[in-house]
């Protein structure tokens, strides 16, 4: 059974490592340790790693991937619905993402302060 929570924190960990911190985690050694980051029991992890079911999992959205589009990593779909979106390939400045934003809200949606 998978914790959701610790699910959650997984992916995002994963996120974080292969965008801020530059970690392949194509590699399982990374995904590994990542695992064991967030509290993830990790002999029930690589079990089910390297089970059919995760390799059956890894093709159909490998083929899901493909289908959008995607041919590097990363790439973020920013979207304001199915028909306004933009796709960003590669690794992206906080301008970037700042203009998209502004020309998918038609300048509606500003920048304040946190």
């Amino acid at each position: 059974m998978v914790d959701k929570k610790k699910a959650d924190k997984y992916l995002r960990r994963i996120r974080e490592a292969a965008i801020s911190e530059t970690k392949l985690i194509s590699h399982p050694e990374v995904l590994i340790e990542l695992a064991s980051e967030v509290g993830i029991d990790v002999v029930a992890f690589i079990r089910a790693l390297n089970s059919e079911e995760a390799s059956n999992v890894y093709n159909e959205e490998l083929a899901n991937t493909k289908g959008s589009g995607v041919i590097v990593f990363p790439t973020f779909i920013v979207r304001v619905n199915t028909e306004r979106q933009v796709m960003l390939r590669g690794y992206q400045t906080l301008d970037s993402f700042k203009q998209v934003i502004n020309y998918l809200s038609d300048g509606l949606i500003k920048e304040t302060e946190v």
